[in-house]
């Protein structure tokens, strides 16, 4: 780290704020290009007019940049702190701790007022790829705010993703990803929201895709939330439970993909605490009292709750439990219930009856196995020391992930308005000669895109020809009206395999016209790859799993080695004179 960060820092805030104009403004777009950090921290510590009000309304930030902070980024005041991602389709900005002093990093956000989050990717994981087990991404720590966080990626944090500290607290989770957060085996942590009981006035999950959170989607801890709607959202891998309503006044669970919730399950003993998916208690006099006059209601309708059999099969049987092969449980695991008893009666048969168990089949989703593997390592030892968090990790090597599925399932058509369960985000795939006419659009797009972006020749030869042969039979399945149904089938396995291969090289190439004559090669490589480019570059280097590897200049027709890194999947970021990014999944051998 360079000492003088903070001198030119503080030089960047000036030309900012000078550069744009004196006074309040509605949005400053700040330029992290020049990898300083604490940048952003210093902009909006110091972001004030000259009567100390706050002098910008919004802060921009660009697409495809990283903003290292040098501590959690606080409204102290309570004014409104609004941060959103530049306009476009590009990579989001991605907002990292740093590590400044004391060998540990803080939390990314803590709410003081106020809080609007868009199009953003934030992680718990340092610069160094640190994960600290307690830490949170979003701390809420003021009465009565109003916390919306809307198309942003919240990944990898060892506690939760947000803790609340207050009462009163209005959270909107919308259109968002929330990841890998907690250990896997680590069922003490791991919530997307701890309330820490707090009384809340409103939560609610629309349209949002979480996966790996080892606990659940909602700990409460006592106190109540006067509203909590989760609705139209895909759940994927949860080791505890689902979402804890309990002492809610209006609670609503409907049109939820949910795939694996529960993996861990549950013995006689509790060693998962508690063995329901959903709990929805009776207010209690107290609760009534602080509450508006409003009848207590619990809708809970049109959702897929699945768990997979060969998440059953790998529990311990009582004969490996008597063996003492699993020390850590004392009597036959089984998959947790759905609805605590209480639950089930609010809800009422007839909802209930609303709901399927529907195995669905997702296009590249998080592997089964890994489940496997965390729960048969969860029973021989459940309570990890500290010093093991950082080594029983997700598994995300091959993120990013997809939760794409299949028209031809009954989730497809089972929401309240009969469209698809889960999160909207995510198109469904067709069948037939629709899903195959749905593919080849996409693969076109594809070598059209390359082609026009001068970027084809950076693919491997076997990938191009693959996919314009997988192109030119799937054009003649469509063609044929008398094609058989294997045959469409055959040939949109072949053109989706194709489109896979395809993408594995060059991952984006976006930000505007860039440089159309830089070209890298080989990929895969074992030792070097090769530049070609008339101009300086400038590049980046990160593992898949969000650690920074390095970033340098590269000249001309120069070569980078590639001798220390180990063998795996690595994402690099070359950036070019007019400033335009592109981005690739560089594969070491």
């Amino acid at each position: 780290m360079k000492k003088n960060y903070r001198l030119k820092s503080l030089m960047a805030l000036f030309f900012l704020i000078i550069g744009s104009q004196v006074g309040a403004q509605d949005t400053l777009t700040v330029d992290s290009n020049s990898g300083e950090i604490g940048l952003l921290n210093d902009l909006i510590n110091n972001d004030t007019t000259a009567t100390g009000d706050r002098a910008t309304a919004v802060y921009r930030l660009k697409r495809g940049q990283t903003y290292v902070l040098s501590g959690g980024l606080e409204n102290v005041g309570g004014y409104h702190l609004n941060i959103v991602a530049e306009e476009g389709d590009g990579e989001r900005p991605r907002i990292v701790p740093g590590v400044i002093s004391g060998g540990e990093s803080d939390r990314p956000f803590r709410a003081r007022g106020d809080l609007t989050l868009k199009g953003l990717y934030i992680t718990g994981r340092d610069e160094l790829g640190t994960l600290n087990p307690r830490r949170r991404i979003i701390r809420l720590s003021a009465p009565d705010i109003r916390v919306e966080v809307d198309d942003c990626h919240l990944d990898q944090d060892g506690q939760a993703a947000f803790r609340t500290d207050d009462s009163g607290i209005k959270l909107y989770l919308t259109n968002s990803i929330v990841s890998n957060i907690g250990q896997p085996r680590n069922t003490l942590n791991g919530r997307v929201l701890d309330d820490r009981g707090s009384n809340l006035d409103t939560v609610i999950y629309e349209n949002n895709t979480f996966y790996n959170i080892s606990h659940n989607l909602c700990n409460d801890r006592g106190g109540w939330i006067k509203y909590a709607r989760v609705n139209q959202n895909t759940i994927v891998h949860v080791g505890n439970r689902l979402f804890d309503f309990d002492e809610t006044q209006t609670g609503i669970f409907t049109n939820n993909l949910v795939i694996n919730a529960g993996y861990l399950g549950n013995d006689a003993d509790t060693i998962v605490n508690d063995a329901f998916l959903l709990k929805f208690d009776t207010l209690s006099e107290q609760s009534i009292s602080e509450l508006p006059d409003v009848e207590q209601t619990f809708t809970y309708t049109n959702n897929n709750i699945y768990l997979d059999s060969a998440i059953i099969k790998s529990y311990p049987t009582i004969e490996e439990i008597r063996a003492g092969t699993y020390p850590e449980a004392d009597s036959t695991v089984r998959p947790n219930d759905i609805l605590s008893p209480s639950t089930a009666l609010f809800a009422g048969e007839a909802q209930i009856a609303t709901n399927i168990t529907e195995f669905v089949n997702f296009s590249d989703g998080p592997p089964l196995d890994d489940l496997v593997k965390i729960i048969d390592q969860f029973y021989r030892d459940p309570n990890p020391a500290d010093d093991k968090l950082n080594v029983d990790n997700w598994d995300i090597s091959d993120e990013p992930f997809s939760f794409r599925y299949s028209d031809f399932t009954q989730s497809a058509s089972s929401s309240i308005n009969g469209g698809q369960l889960g999160a909207l985000s995510w198109e469904l795939i067709l069948s037939g000669k629709s899903g195959l006419e749905q593919s080849l659009n996409e693969a076109r797009a594809l070598l059209e895109n390359a082609e026009a972006g001068g970027n084809l020749g950076q693919y491997r030869k076997d990938a191009i020809d693959a996919l314009t042969s997988a192109v030119t039979t799937a054009e003649g399945v469509l063609e044929n009206q008398l094609a058989p149904d294997d045959e469409v089938t055959e040939a949109k396995t072949v053109l989706d395999q194709a489109i896979a291969n395809f993408n594995g090289q060059l991952i984006t190439s976006t930000d505007g016209d860039v440089d159309q004559n830089i070209f890298i090669y080989p990929n895969p490589a074992s030792e070097y790859i090769f530049f070609k480019n008339k101009n300086d570059v400038s590049f980046e280097m990160w593992s898949v799993s969000g650690i920074f590897i390095g970033k340098g200049k590269i000249e001309p027709n120069a070569k980078l080695s590639l001798r220390d890194l180990k063998t795996g999947t690595y994402i690099l970021r070359v950036r070019d004179t007019n400033d335009k990014l592109q981005t690739y999944k560089l594969i070491k051998q």
